[in-house]
């Protein structure tokens, strides 16, 4: 089987979705399967050195003619039986390739970020897929919702995010710490501002770690020190192995406003720790159990938040057991997640021939 994995995203280089899609081409790879990666210029590639990828024109302004060009002369040479596109630009520009060989690929789209903020347009670039691989069942029904009626949604496929199994459990902290791993941004799609707001009032010691960095990392960090909470904090930046640095935690949390799937706390679970997350959409609904393997608070709601971890600080003895946080991520480790994805693709393959 021969996939191209089409990308418009101006990748950062650090992200879950850099990750997950190194995950798929790894697994991919292991099986036979020949897969290439085909980004446009001006996206980080540090991420994609051990694989196939391949650098094209931006699609942005007077250039958008140019990528088209160049990404149907790149198809026409990879011969893919599967065009994964990753948003909905390249499903868009994708097209041209399928028109021209009808009988010989399909495009599927792959998408890892909310679809929330997504306007009638960008639903109507979506429409040109042949089948939806969705990372969470509130980005399936938004899907089924917004998708135009001429879309194929009878094939869409709920197939979550794929997760390494880690075979340690990461030990349980004498004093509470909460851990924040991921981008810094203020009032707004991580909000790690709601997390700083909650701690000020949570009461009796406790310490967190938060690793990532981002544009507001020093708004953030002034703002610890007018809360009076900046002695509490440690701060690591951003680090490559951000796991490393977590010697032991209580628990892990997660503010954000949306989410694609939420992968930091499936990786949190692999780990033995728990979660506090914002129930946004999409994603944690499908990760967190709440009471089992952790707890959901409504989004933007600091009040809640911050009872959820003065809970924890009050009687440590609340958290889970590790075992059953551990065995509660299972669905999610990355043999079941990309056998299942392989299946479908298979499966569009035998469709098309038949």
């Amino acid at each position: 089987m021969k996939i191209a994995i089409v990308s418009t995203h101006l990748f950062w280089g650090r992200g879950g979705m850099e990750k997950v899609i190194s995950s798929l081409m790894g697994e991919l790879e292991q099986c036979g399967d020949t897969v290439s990666l085909i980004l446009c210029e001006g996206a980080n590639t540090n991420w994609a050195n051990n694989y196939a990828y391949y650098e094209i024109s931006s699609c942005r302004g007077l250039k958008r003619p140019v990528f088209v060009w160049q990404l149907t002369r790149l198809l026409n040479s990879l011969n893919p039986d599967i065009i994964l596109a990753v948003d909905h630009r390249a499903v868009f520009y994708s097209r041209l390739y399928r028109w021209l060989r009808p009988d010989s690929v399909k495009i599927g789209v792959w998408m890892h970020v909310s679809l929330n903020n997504y306007s009638i347009k960008h639903f109507n670039n979506l429409k040109f897929a042949d089948f939806y691989l969705a990372i969470s069942s509130g980005m399936a029904n938004n899907l089924k919702k917004r998708l135009p009626v001429n879309a194929n949604k009878e094939k869409i496929y709920i197939v979550h995010n794929p997760t390494p199994l880690v075979e340690y459990a990461v030990p349980r902290s004498t004093i509470p710490i909460f851990v924040y791993i991921g981008r810094l941004r203020y009032d707004h799609d991580k909000r790690v501002n709601d997390f700083l707001n909650a701690l000020s009032g949570v009461h009796g010691l406790w310490k967190a770690l938060i690793i990532g960095d981002g544009p507001e990392t020093d708004k953030l960090k002034r703002m610890a020190v007018e809360l009076g909470i900046s002695s509490c904090i440690t701060w690591t930046g951003w680090v490559n192995d951000p796991w490393a640095y977590v010697e032991e935690a209580s628990v892990l949390v997660l503010t954000s406003r949306n989410e694609g799937f939420g992968l930091v706390l499936v990786e949190a679970l692999s780990r033995g720790i728990p979660c506090i997350s914002s129930n946004c959409p999409d994603g944690p609904a499908d990760i967190i159990e709440h009471g089992k393997n952790g707890w959901l608070y409504p989004p933007y709601s600091v009040s809640e938040l911050t009872r959820l971890l003065q809970m924890v600080v009050d009687d440590c003895g609340v958290l889970p057991d590790q075992y059953l946080v551990k065995k509660s991520m299972e669905k999610f480790t990355a043999k079941t997640v990309m056998n299942n994805i392989r299946q479908i693709l298979l499966r569009q393959i035998s469709n098309k021939k038949n």
